[in-house]
């Protein structure tokens, strides 16, 4: 650009510096990294899935001492990796030291939760109480996300934790507290927590779409599992329809396409299903028709999504 050539002729940048931003700003130059990082993540699961793979198909010729033993070296490997090489602790975002940094973390938790479902599995050491190595795991993570600002971390421990959670009160013979229940109150809580560490504690805040985005979630897939059980005549249908309408603001609202994107989807598929079991058959009579409208009504989303998605990038 102009400006980047007067500052070369004043002085202000030297030739190469010049020479570089030119090349990004013609998009000669551009990064990579969101794509490496997801090579990585994908990598950490290939092991953490080929490690469970072979546990559970060799268990008897392995043995147990070779099991435990070998996935308790892998975890406390991974924990000394990062202990040695984290930087210390704080209250705001905190650079990982290096690209694996995150991901050998992550294994470590992953590793974590295959020893201990083998030595549940092999040694029934807690037996009916077996959910509260959730809790412990979930309590880990939890603690290991915020030492070391590891957002894949997190999510892990939100997740176990909400197994823990649906476990738990199962044994309850609560008929007004049945699954759905419990996962509209997780999700809710999961988002307002995030939402108080974000706009009141100012922990970590950058966690909070970590919390959003697990919470919201379980939200909307609880509130479509009740429509599609409790039919349109239920209190799930502007249930759904107003967490529709809120996340699409708020994604709006924060140019965040994220969320604009989490609101269309679910929504989409909350209302399509609603035309399709409760109109289907007043509006068609064909299989035709069913296939005009999935046609016709997922062309226009796609358009909007992408529509809004240049607009949300143009103005952020």
């Amino acid at each position: 650009m102009d400006f980047i050539s007067d500052w070369r002729d004043k002085g202000l940048l030297r030739p190469e510096q010049a020479k570089v931003l030119l090349e990004i700003e013609n998009d000669r130059i551009f990064s990579i990294s969101a794509e490496l990082r997801a090579l990585l993540y994908l990598g950490a699961l290939l092991i953490v899935a080929g490690v469970g793979g072979t546990v559970k198909r060799y268990v008897l010729e392995l043995g147990p001492v070779a099991i435990s033993g070998g996935l308790s070296f892998a975890v406390l490997a991974g924990l000394y990796y990062c202990f040695s090489r984290g930087a210390p602790y704080s209250s705001q975002k905190v650079e990982s030291p290096t690209p694996a940094f995150d991901y050998v973390l992550y294994m470590s938790c992953a590793f974590w939760g295959i020893l201990f479902g083998y030595l549940e599995t092999h040694y029934h050491l807690l037996a009916e109480h077996w959910d509260y190595y959730l809790l412990l795991s979930s309590g880990l993570f939890f603690w290991l996300a915020y030492r070391f600002d590891n957002r894949l971390v997190l999510a892990m421990a939100l997740t176990t934790l909400g197994s823990w959670f649906g476990l738990r009160f199962s044994h309850l013979d609560l008929p007004f507290f049945d699954l759905r229940t419990r996962g509209l109150g997780f999700g809710t809580t999961v988002v307002l927590a995030g939402w108080w560490l974000e706009n009141r504690a100012r922990i970590k805040d950058h966690f909070a779409d970590t919390y959003y985005n697990v919470g919201l979630h379980v939200l909307f897939w609880t509130l479509l599992w009740g429509l599609f059980d409790k039919k349109i005549m239920s209190a799930y249908t502007p249930a759904l329809a107003m967490l529709t309408t809120a996340v699409i603001t708020y994604g709006l609202r924060r140019r965040s396409f994220q969320y604009f994107l989490y609101g269309t989807v679910y929504g989409y598929i909350g209302l399509s299903y609603i035309i399709v079991t409760e109109f289907f058959d007043k509006m068609w009579s064909s299989i035709g028709g069913l296939s005009f409208y999935f046609l016709a009504s997922s062309v226009s989303m796609l358009a909007v999504i992408f529509y809004f998605r240049r607009r949300l990038e143009q103005d952020a």
